[in-house]
């Protein structure tokens, strides 16, 4: 039975008040499995057309509204409408064929550690994307066989008065005759599904010293590529940290544990320490520390660019007791009393 409304939300698993990211970052993880080029499944072409075209819906701000002040207004009734009548009566993108077409922006999350950035080391990182067929060229297709659609001459497209819940207005629909191919007879590409193919990738990140938890960096040409000579979309990678040493705290300083044995807490001293950098330096230890104290460590925090300085690194000191046998701790008991 078809659902009163199509929730387009639902289509793509994500909330009605989702973020433009999360909203592009879960139709890329559903272009994963359910694009035909890769999925197994009977009916992947109209799964994944479906993923698509509920994406380019609400990613589009001005046609996200629209439905959206739709779908509330259509709740109330008890009309039916199943994906296919909800864009015939609601849907007003069309695609022209021979137009350019921008490749989609891949967002990809990149983990680091903080010897990464003190060490400014250089990452390795995998990316999945999609690229044109080079034997149609995103076509899918190799030929037309005639010299195009009659009824949209070649465009794939045309103008025809739309009964909506909102009247009757004259609107750019896709061709019926030809689905928006623009011609009717064509021999299809043999080494592809939908004109594309995923492929993984792999190239260098460098990690400098500005780069921090939730730092974003946009790599231009390294999306999905574009069809009919459009443009490739951006690669966006969000740095995300995944360390179990250290933690950011204040936005730009860092915070650690540091072991320190318990005579040197009794008698007091210099305890080395190694840094993130790989340097080991020695920080002072005051006679009677007790554990949770914080030592600070200044400028070995990440760098600011507003200030161009460095913050601090503050060592939660954890004491180590040592294991005595039970004389030994009778001894010292009754020496601290």
């Amino acid at each position: 039975m078809a659902k009163k409304v199509v929730n387009l939300y639902e289509i793509l698993g994500v909330k009605n008040d989702a973020t433009a990211k999360e909203i592009s970052k879960a139709y890329r993880a559903l272009s994963k499995t359910h694009h035909p080029d890769v999925s197994k499944e009977e009916n992947a072409h109209e799964i994944f057309q479906e993923i698509h075209e509920a994406y380019v819906e609400l990613s589009n701000p001005e046609s996200r509204k629209q439905y959206d002040d739709f779908y509330e207004e259509e709740s109330k009734k008890n009309e039916e409408y199943t994906f296919e009548h909800l864009f015939s009566a609601f849907h007003t993108h069309v695609v022209k064929p021979h137009l350019p077409i921008r490749g989609e922006d891949i967002e990809l999350e990149v983990p680091f550690c903080i010897e990464d950035i003190k060490q400014q080391r250089t990452l390795t990182v995998s990316v999945e994307r999609f690229i044109n067929c080079r034997t149609c060229e995103g076509a899918n297709i190799l030929q037309a066989l005639d010299t195009g659609c009659e009824g949209c001459s070649g465009k794939g497209f045309k103008f025809e008065n739309v009964q909506t819940p909102f009247g009757s207005i004259k609107r750019e629909i896709q061709c019926p005759e030809c689905s928006g191919a623009g011609y009717t007879d064509a021999q299809k590409c043999p080494d592809c599904k939908e004109g594309k193919h995923a492929v993984t990738y792999q190239f260098k990140v460098a990690v400098g010293d500005d780069v921090t938890d939730g730092h974003r960096m946009r790599v231009a040409g390294k999306g999905d590529e574009g069809v009919n000579g459009g443009a490739h979309g951006d690669l966006h990678l969000v740095f995300a940290l995944k360390d179990e040493d250290y933690e950011i705290v204040h936005e730009y300083d860092l915070q650690t544990k540091i072991n320190v044995p318990f005579v040197t807490t009794l008698t007091g001293g210099d305890h080395p320490m190694l840094l993130p950098t790989g340097e080991v330096v020695k920080v002072p230890i005051v006679k009677g520390t007790q554990s949770g104290h914080k030592v600070i460590v200044p400028g070995e925090g990440l760098y600011m660019q507003s200030t161009q300085k460095y913050g601090d690194l503050y060592a939660t000191v954890n004491i180590l007791v040592p294991d005595v046998s039970p004389d030994k701790v009778k001894q010292i008991v009754s020496i601290l009393q």
